[in-house]
């Protein structure tokens, strides 16, 4: 939402069920993740998702960027990272 109260904007439609987590990433992107068992990399100035990374065995649950990469609370209880080396860039 804007100073004046009014949505800025709405990313574009793509995942599957809900999304439970967001993070922002500090070169302009925003990385979602829920229902679908996917992470959405999404393009802050386009609003447009540009790429997904799967391989979560359960919903994701939170995300949190801790210095080294993301990390990734799943609905199973267990928590991944993946390294800023890997593939959500």
């Amino acid at each position: 939402y804007g100073a004046d109260g009014a949505p800025a904007g709405l990313l574009s439609t793509g995942p599957r069920g809900w999304q439970h987590a967001l993070v922002a990433a500090s070169d302009g992107e925003l990385v979602s993740g829920g229902d679908d068992r996917l992470l959405h990399v999404w393009d802050v100035a386009t609003k447009k998702e540009k790429r997904q990374v799967g391989g979560f065995n359960a919903p994701i649950r939170a995300l949190a960027f801790d210095g080294q990469g993301l990390v990734v609370g799943l609905g199973d209880g267990l928590v991944a990272r993946l390294e800023a080396d890997d593939s959500i860039k």
